[in-house]
């Protein structure tokens, strides 16, 4: 039956959103704090001991984080936009995501440097990935769902992606945990 299948694919949808979202703070609380060692043994010393390679790699961690949560949340939205004023949508969103990242690039990159500039694309990505799960919400919100289910609220979607607090709580313990070892013991 067609409600079962969007039921399947709601939740299919919101697993692997979470997934993502665990690799994401992966490489957001752990691989940061050892870009300085991944660069020297992989392109030596030089590259290893310049502390801007390492912040701009650790930034690029971060930005790993923001575009795979925007791959995984544009898929559905591509998926299943079917009329005109959807694409249509998708497109405007797009230039003013677009028209802020050139607003603002420009002054991260000369205050920031290269990590100004993943910082920018940070903040694209985070922008389409809010208008993809809104999209999701409202997709998955139609007739029944918006009875019978939470996710028709914002709080409801953030419930369903969010990581347990538990489990946030384990990341920042192994962000300190692994900052504190970079700092002291490397």
């Amino acid at each position: 039956n067609a409600l079962d299948l969007l039921i399947d694919l709601e939740d299919t949808y919101y697993f692997l959103v979470r997934v993502v979202l665990y690799i994401g703070l992966l490489f957001a609380t752990i691989a940061i704090n050892y870009t300085s060692l991944g660069l020297r043994v992989l392109a030596g010393s030089r590259w290893g001991s310049n502390a801007e390679a390492s912040a701009a790699l650790s930034a690029f961690c971060i930005y790993t984080a923001f575009l795979a949560l925007n791959g995984i949340t544009e898929a559905l939205v591509y998926g299943v936009a079917r009329s005109g004023n959807d694409v249509g949508k998708i497109g405007i969103v797009h230039a003013v995501v677009g028209g802020i990242f050139a607003l603002i690039a420009p002054g991260l990159v000369r205050t920031h440097g290269a990590v100004g500039l993943v910082a920018a694309n940070c903040i694209a990505m985070g922008m389409r990935s809010i208008y993809s799960l809104s999209y999701a919400r409202g997709y998955f919100a139609r007739g029944y769902f918006a009875k019978a289910r939470m996710i028709n609220s914002i709080m409801g979607t953030l419930v369903r992606i969010m990581p347990h607090a538990m489990v946030l709580g384990a990341f920042g313990a192994s962000f300190v945990i692994t900052r504190s070892s970079r700092d002291y013991i490397y």
